[in-house]
């Protein structure tokens, strides 16, 4: 008569725990009853749908391939075998504190929201507790406060969940086990926020969350304490692998800075992917925090180079990736290059100076006056004329013209000497001078 009316009927005001063994006739339900009343065999049913307060439903509560006109709602019920609603319809669907095996629940359609605040669900089984792979939830999905646990395999499996507004496991206690992950959304579509605030997500041999190719379209709010206990701004930890982020997108992140999460990416993945770093940078970008992103992307390529050197090609290609990182930062730090260019030309200048005070045979230097400027070889050169010498021989352009007057001594052994040595600088300026002009201009700047 209560579901014809539409009322809600409370069966008793015992917790849970001593429910699931009360043989009291006015707290038990059959199963059988409620798929029978959401099938409309026992009559045309009230809009406000099918509602327990605790009760005690005996035998399996299967709502597979069932679709309802009405919703249901099993508030601080206790089931005894696992639920069931595979490829179930129904405009809403409540079991706030109740307490289970699990809900297997793949496919499952529901119109409005999916409630599940505070249940209390523990079964060992490969295909995890609540299982929700495929599910279309019109509404919010709540799970604050539930108490999950899986001795096999995962608390919660949603991937390919399509939700229509929040997703909601503040406070939730999710333990699960093994390879797959305690917290599986792998495609997940999510159209507001995504709430793991105060969540603990423990796995004893695993990773915490997987997160591949989930798309968030508001705020994640994901404090890193649940990954890391003391992130910090290096690049290594004593918990790694512990989150599988490729493909994840969202608006923004909450309750982690961005170099908490950058930890995270950098330190609790398996292995490298350059998406999680992008996704991060451009979120930093949009913020308007352009040396934020810089740095984002410089730990990508420092990532790269350490966890798969191999997509950079040979030995020599990862020396030269070193080395661009070092003196242009990837690109991204040209001002640095700049300097080392600086740096280079004072070494040629010096190196320049350096042969003028080197004897050689007699009088000579190892850098003098030349032969067209005097009518003999030889002669001491004026300080700024042997660095113009050094200068001259290091710029890869623009020759200042005065070797004409001095220039070094090439015959003799500490001439060739400082020529080598110059030339190896000249080789540098060219370099770093590319380095330069691509870090300006952007060219060269990796995503890979």
């Amino acid at each position: 008569m209560a579901a014809r009316r539409g009322t809600l009927l409370v069966c008793g005001d015992l917790d849970t725990e001593t429910l699931s063994t009360s043989d009291d006739p006015a707290h038990i339900v059959r199963a059988e009853l409620i798929r029978e009343l959401l099938l409309g065999r026992h009559g045309e049913l009230d809009p406000r749908g099918v509602t327990l307060r605790g009760a005690r439903i005996t035998g399996q509560l299967d709502l597979d391939h069932v679709t309802a006109g009405v919703g249901l709602a099993l508030i601080h019920c206790a089931v005894a075998e696992p639920m069931n609603a595979w490829l179930a319809r129904l405009p809403w669907l409540d079991l706030s504190g109740t307490r289970s095996q699990a809900l297997d629940a793949d496919g499952l359609q529901v119109d409005g929201p999916l409630t599940l605040d505070g249940v209390h669900l523990t079964r060992s089984h490969e295909a995890g507790v609540v299982s929700l792979v495929e599910a279309r939830i019109g509404g919010h999905l709540d799970l604050d406060n539930a108490v999950i646990t899986n001795n096999s395999g995962p608390a919660l499996a949603a991937d390919r969940l399509r939700a229509g507004s929040n997703f909601r496991l503040d406070h939730a206690q999710l333990s699960g086990s093994g390879a797959s992950g305690a917290v599986r959304l792998n495609g997940a579509h999510i159209s507001g926020q995504l709430n793991l605030e105060n969540a603990v997500i423990t796995n004893d041999s695993g990773p915490l969350l997987i997160l591949e190719d989930a798309t968030v379209s508001g705020t994640a709010f994901i404090s890193v304490k649940m990954i890391c206990a003391e992130p910090t701004h290096g690049s290594s930890c004593a918990h790694p692998s512990r989150v599988a982020l490729d493909g994840f997108t969202f608006v923004d992140l909450m309750r982690s800075t961005w170099w908490e999460w950058l930890h995270v990416v950098q330190c609790h993945t398996s292995f490298y992917r350059p998406q999680p770093y992008q996704q991060l940078a451009a979120t930093e970008r949009f913020s308007g925090n352009d040396n934020n992103a810089r740095q984002i992307l410089i730990t990508q390529q420092q990532d790269l180079h350490k966890r798969a050197p191999q997509a950079l090609g040979g030995w020599w290609t990862r020396r030269f990736h070193r080395l661009w990182g070092v003196l242009a930062g990837y690109g991204y730090r040209a001002r640095r290059t700049a300097i080392a260019l600086l740096l280079a030309l004072l070494i040629a200048g010096a190196l320049g100076f350096w042969a003028g005070q080197v004897p050689t045979n007699g009088n000579h230097r190892a850098a003098e006056r030349t032969a067209t400027f005097t009518s003999e070889q030889g002669g001491l050169c004026s300080t700024v004329e042997l660095i113009g010498v050094g200068l001259d021989r290091g710029l890869p352009l623009s020759p200042t013209g005065v070797r004409t007057r001095c220039d070094l001594n090439a015959g003799t052994l500490w001439g060739q000497a400082f020529t080598v040595a110059i030339w190896l600088v000249q080789a540098a300026i060219w370099g770093l001078a590319t380095l330069a002009l691509a870090g300006y201009t952007g060219l060269i700047r990796k995503t890979a």
